[in-house]
């Protein structure tokens, strides 16, 4: 910029310095920073900053600077020649300690603060605002708004998406589900809803016993969501209380087809293949039955199923209904642990034990080559404690 001047003759004499220092003076908006360069006809002109919040650089001739003029960079700020009525410097309001004045507009003095939080926040608010009510940097309505989000602290929890799940299928009518829920008509307790809903839910339902479970309405599958008809339940539980059931009587009992199943150990494929087939149920579930030797009999004055006996004794259902077949007692049967029938023998190394018969020896593999019952039946009996010539001879039963 010097050079450009000094060749178009604007400026001489850089040596020369200005009669009157004007660095650090305040002239309204101004604050000089120090001489900017001299025009021989116009004089000094001087670099000045804007006290505005931009604080914006410009340059000023010096005689403007001396007339007092209101002028500014451009900010709208209109500087007053008087201070301000009442200093706040000092003072507190809330998280706001005032360090002093900023700048003065139209709008009255703007003051420069300081907050009390942890990032120690320098702002300038305008002193109406101080007098009205502002505490902070902004860091406390931050902090009441997180209060308010987190009341209970649950959110994305099993129990909360349950919750949520929950109020989706019976009260918003473009869920997937709703006309299987709110569509036709089941509810849900004015306790679990509103500002308190999830609070009161977790009240009354506690938290999820294990992983996996979801929450389902029981006894009364077509009731209300209500804590006296609700529970966690496990998927297999949430099938076998599906509306869609279909029930079956037999022997006084009436199921779904899924709990016959477990009760009478039988395949649920092998009975609904048997009721396509055109087979009544009691059909279905007397030939399931005819196909063992003989029905379990009651354990210790009780009647109850394999499933049951199982989870009892820790015995396989199967092992039982194989010592039952074998002509063990009910007693044996499940008392019995699991390998004592031939201490504990690896089935592999009992196709590989040699037994003489009439002075020929062979592995028992090789003996059962030939015979009309298989190896694993021979191995079957060898364990439950036959001897090898009647397990060879004796012929595999049909089942009927």
């Amino acid at each position: 910029m010097r050079d450009v001047l000094r060749e178009t003759g604007a400026v001489s004499e850089w040596q020369q310095e200005p009669k009157m220092d004007l660095t650090g003076i305040r002239f309204r908006t101004w604050e000089v920073i120090g001489p900017a360069y001299r025009d021989t006809e116009k004089g000094w002109y001087w670099k000045v900053r804007c006290r505005c919040p931009n604080g914006t650089v410009m340059t000023v001739r010096g005689d403007t600077l001396a007339m007092d003029l209101p002028s500014h960079c451009g900010c709208g700020m209109k500087s007053r020649p008087y201070e301000a009525k009442e200093d706040l410097t000092g003072q507190k309001f809330g998280r706001l300690e005032v360090l002093g004045p900023a700048f003065s507009t139209k709008a009255g003095w703007f003051w420069l603060c300081r907050c009390s939080c942890e990032k120690k926040t320098e702002k300038v608010v305008r002193g109406l605002s101080l007098r009205q009510g502002t505490q902070s940097c902004g860091c406390l309505q931050q902090e009441v708004t997180s209060a308010r989000a987190t009341s209970h602290g649950m959110t994305g929890t099993p129990e909360y998406q349950s919750w949520q799940s929950m109020k989706d299928r019976c009260l918003n009518a473009n869920h997937k589900q709703y006309h299987d829920y709110g569509g036709r008509g089941i509810t849900i307790d004015m306790r679990w809803l509103g500002e308190d809903g999830f609070i009161n839910f977790y009240a009354d339902m506690g938290p999820i016993p294990n992983p996996g479970m979801t929450l389902d309405r029981y006894p009364d599958k077509n009731g209300p969501y209500t804590k006296s008809n609700c529970r966690w339940a496990t998927r297999r539980e949430q099938q076998l209380n599906r509306r869609n059931n279909i029930l079956y009587e037999y022997d006084g009992r009436t199921m779904p087809l899924d709990e016959w199943a477990e009760y009478l150990s039988v395949n649920r494929g092998t009975l609904a293949y048997r009721l396509r087939s055109g087979m009544s149920f009691v059909e279905a579930v007397e030939k399931s039955v005819r196909m063992h030797k003989k029905p379990v009999p009651p354990y210790k004055g009780q009647q109850r199923s394999l499933k049951d006996l199982e989870e009892v004794a820790g015995v396989k259902r199967e092992t039982i209904r194989f010592r039952l077949d074998s002509g063990w007692t009910i007693e044996a049967a499940v008392e019995t642990p699991p390998g004592a029938e031939d201490g504990g023998m690896p089935w592999k190394k009992w196709t590989q034990t040699v037994f003489e018969i009439g002075g020929v020896t062979k592995t028992l593999k090789e003996w059962a080559e030939g015979r009309e019952a298989s190896l694993n039946t021979i191995t079957q009996r060898l364990r439950m404690g036959w001897d090898i010539k009647r397990a060879l001879t004796t012929p595999a039963q049909k089942k009927s």
